[in-house]
Formats: structure tokens, C-alpha cells, sequence
């Protein structure tokens, strides 16, 4: 297995190939959609994930300084209690005033993990940042009857790969005040999958909160199967994600490639080894992605999952 730790290099900012950029402020970074030529919320989280996970604070630290800086809303001071604008220019002006959940769940659990492994005497109290972000998830973000994260703070649909129950786990430890929330957001999670997903084990792109009425699953829907073994990897307590949906998807899945063949690498998780480690090969013989924001991060997320590397910190 590959050996994933501090000292991994995940890019010089602004060089040839990179997606991760310095500027235009002192001191803050951000990831770019190449695609859409903006900064999304979604990049960020998923930089700022990578950036704990790899211990790497100081850029970690400054992707968030770029969040609060530009996309950050409802500010007073160092407080905030608005939505993240879900995509603004490289040059911090907004554009879009609306939130994206996908986006602000993976920073609200990159917030916790690094306030866990780092402690809040640091440059943020990341403890303090991750509680104003949870609360907007929960305010206004999340349907309740079932517990699942809305599309956007207004919809009546649910995008099944905004569904995260190994997140929400570490959200109810920390968030101790609104634990029950979700706990029941984690069974709910756990739930929708059952009868969200087709005959094939695919996510649709949007669906009713009962996984009725499916959209035509897109490029977001490629997310399912990570968030699904990743619950399966940590916690192993719903059977169904690796006796039923895992081997179903698999036979879907078996001439896949990139992005999808990046995140089916953690079927691994739940297949038996002699018919899992064909989707982790796929993910290891991979070419690494050069200045490709949606194959970037999705490689190097599957990456540190499959390496072991990717950790829980709550």
C-alpha cells in the first residue's frame, strides 16, 4: 500500500498541472474548477479535507482564511452565521449568494478533524468555525421527516450524494447538543440507499425523500459508492451496503473508468479481496489527473481512503 503522510506534496501553488492557487489576498489559497474557471464550495471542502488528512495546516489554514474572506456570509468580526457561497471568481467576488451542502458538509467535517488533531490555538478556533457551519446544515439544509440534506436550503429534493452517514456520526460527537439531530440523520442516511438507488446499485442525481421521482444520475452521482463504503469501512453496521449494494454495483461498475473507476476503487471495502482489489488496481494504475479539477479530487480523496490514510478524527 501506498504511504500517504505530511510530508506528501499535493501541488506547488500556480505551477503547471496544479488546481490549487495562492492569492489574490495575503496568506489564502484555493482550489479552482478548471472546468467552470471559478472556486466552488465543493473544491474547498475537498481541499481542506485533503489538507487534515495529510496534516498539512498551513494550507489548510489558508484555504479556510480564502472561505472566510470571500465566500463566508452573515459575517460580524470573526463570526459568522450566514450560508457559503457556493462559487465565486479566482479573484474572491461572488457569484452566487446560495449555499451547496456537499460543499459545507465536508467543511464542517474538515473543521472538526482539525480542530481534534490541532486544537483550537491555532490560527481559527476550528472547534468555533465548524459549529457555525453545522448549524446552518442543520437550519437550513437539512429536511427533517426523514433526516436528509436538502439539494439546496430551499428544495423539496435530496441529492443522494450529499448523503454522508459516516460524517454524520462524527457530527454527533462533537455537536453534542443536537446529537439526537443527528443520529437520526445517520439512520435516515443509512435508509434512503436502501431504496434510493436502482436495480444497478446507481445513485440518481436527484430524487423525492423517499428515493421516488429519480433525476438521471449525472456527474454528482458518482459520490454514492464512496459515501457507502466509507459508512461500511468505519462502522460496518448496516450489512446491506456490502452483502447487497456492493456486489450489485460492482457488476455495473466492472468496465468503468475515471472519475467513477477512482471512487469504485473503495468496493473495495466491502467485496470480498479477491473481488474487490480489481477496482483498487484501477484507482493504482491510474494516471495521476494534471490540472483536472473534478478527476483531481476525486482521485486523491479515493486515494487516502484506500491507502488507509484517510482517518475519522472525532
Amino acid at each position: 500500500m501506498c504511504d500517504l503522510d505530511s510530508s506528501t506534496d499535493v501541488g506547488i501553488p500556480g505551477s503547471s498541472g496544479t488546481i490549487f492557487y495562492n492569492g489574490p489576498g495575503a496568506d489564502e489559497s484555493y482550489v479552482q474548477d478548471i472546468y467552470n474557471n471559478d472556486v466552488r464550495s465543493e473544491g474547498m471542502s475537498y481541499g481542506m479535507m485533503v489538507a487534515v488528512q495529510l496534516g498539512k495546516q498551513t494550507d489548510f489554514d489558508r484555504l479556510w482564511t480564502w472561505v472566510k474572506t470571500h465566500m463566508a456570509q452573515g459575517c460580524s468580526g470573526d463570526k459568522c452565521t450566514g450560508q457559503i457561497a457556493w462559487s465565486c471568481a479566482t479573484s474572491g467576488s461572488k457569484k452566487s449568494t446560495g449555499g451547496a451542502p456537499d460543499g459545507e458538509e465536508y467543511m464542517a467535517t474538515a473543521l472538526i478533524f482539525a480542530r481534534n488533531r490541532w486544537g483550537d490555538t491555532g490560527k481559527f478556533k476550528y472547534g468555533t468555525e465548524a459549529q457555525w457551519v453545522l448549524d446552518v446544515i442543520r437550519t437550513q439544509y437539512f429536511h427533517t421527516n426523514p433526516h436528509l440534506p436538502k439539494f439546496v436550503a430551499n428544495s423539496n429534493t435530496t441529492d443522494p450524494s450529499y448523503i454522508l452517514p459516516a460524517f454524520y456520526q462524527a457530527w454527533a460527537c462533537f455537536d453534542a447538543t443536537n446529537a439526537a439531530f443527528w443520529n437520526t440523520a445517520i439512520t435516515d442516511g443509512r435508509a434512503f440507499f436502501h431504496k434510493g438507488v436502482d436495480g444497478s446499485g446507481v445513485c440518481p442525481y436527484q430524487s423525492s425523500w423517499d428515493g421516488s421521482q429519480p433525476q438521471v444520475a449525472n456527474s454528482d452521482s458518482v459520490r454514492c459508492v464512496a459515501n457507502l463504503m466509507m459508512d461500511y469501512n468505519f462502522f460496518k453496521v448496516d450489512a446491506w451496503q456490502s452483502q447487497t449494494y456492493a456486489p450489485m454495483f460492482a457488476a455495473h461498475e466492472k468496465n468503468a473508468g475515471p472519475p467513477s473507476s477512482y471512487c469504485d476503487a473503495l468496493l473495495g471495502f466491502g467485496l470480498p479481496a479477491a473481488d474487490g482489489k480489481p477496482f483498487v488496481d484501477k484507482l493504482w494504475s491510474a494516471n495521476v489527473p494534471s490540472h483536472d479539477y473534478w478527476n483531481g479530487v476525486l482521485y486523491m480523496l479515493s486515494l487516502l481512503h484506500v491507502s488507509g490514510n484517510f482517518k475519522l478524527y472525532y
